[in-house]
């Protein structure tokens, strides 16, 4: 015959019940409500907001190129992520993610400020799947082409296309960091002012009807070229 406990007495089960009640509110609280400890779960936790990842963090540099304070680098088998982190962790951080697309894939590093914050410089990161690579190049030709060309007579050409190139070592152990600088000058057409306005507001990451075409090469430590592709920056 099964031993039966004693009952508890009245005010002992109000109080483990109120214990109870009590550890689970705050583990509710703390997996679901509670403010991130850190950058990294911040992330993690927007990710799953976002029904994407997840995905392993390769860095958290500090971003003096934009108007955030952060920016976490991470990466998956099928994806590649970006998310910065502003003052305070606010409630402004928000992922975004793009598919992979071959042995390298590009993002557009975010920034809305672009004129307010006086920056001229575009970076690019670049994941890939080539570890020996240790140098990367890129050939990004911007493009532009006036809409509507007739109100525009003085204008020999109607149209802008140049190769801009860039490169760089490996950094944070995974990626490569592509910059374009385009201070202001006061020798460029109007044209060439149209396409880097429009390269530059891609990342806003809210046009991607703009396609630019680009070419990426990586190189080994010997400086051999080991990988190479043509893709396009969106």
């Amino acid at each position: 015959m099964l031993r039966k406990f004693p009952r508890l007495p009245r005010p002992v089960k109000i109080l483990r019940n109120l214990a109870l009640l009590s550890a689970a509110l705050f583990l509710f609280y703390l997996f679901l409500g509670a403010p991130p400890t850190s950058d990294e779960e911040l992330f993690h936790r927007k990710e799953r907001q976002n029904l994407v990842g997840p995905s392993r963090v390769l860095a958290i540099p500090d971003w003096q190129a934009g108007h955030y304070e952060r920016l976490v680098i991470a990466e998956s088998d099928f994806g590649c992520a970006l998310m910065p982190i502003y003052s305070g962790r606010s409630a402004r951080e928000g992922v975004y993610y793009k598919e992979r697309s071959g042995g390298v894939t590009i993002m557009v590093a975010p920034d809305d400020d672009w004129w307010r914050t006086g920056e001229q410089t575009r970076w690019l990161i670049a994941f890939d799947s080539v570890p020996e690579a240790v140098r990367a190049e890129i050939t990004l030709t911007l493009l532009y082409n006036e809409p509507d060309s007739g109100i525009f007579e003085t204008l020999a050409e109607h149209s802008y296309m140049r190769d801009y190139t860039a490169s760089s070592i490996r950094e944070y152990g995974g990626i490569f960091l592509f910059g374009f600088d385009f201070a202001a000058d006061s020798s460029r057409t109007y044209l060439e002012d149209q396409a880097i306005d429009a390269f530059a507001r891609m990342g806003d990451l809210r046009r991607n009807d703009t396609l630019f075409p680009a070419t990426v090469r990586l190189y080994d430590m010997d400086g051999v070229l080991v990988y190479e592709q043509e893709t396009v920056v969106n």
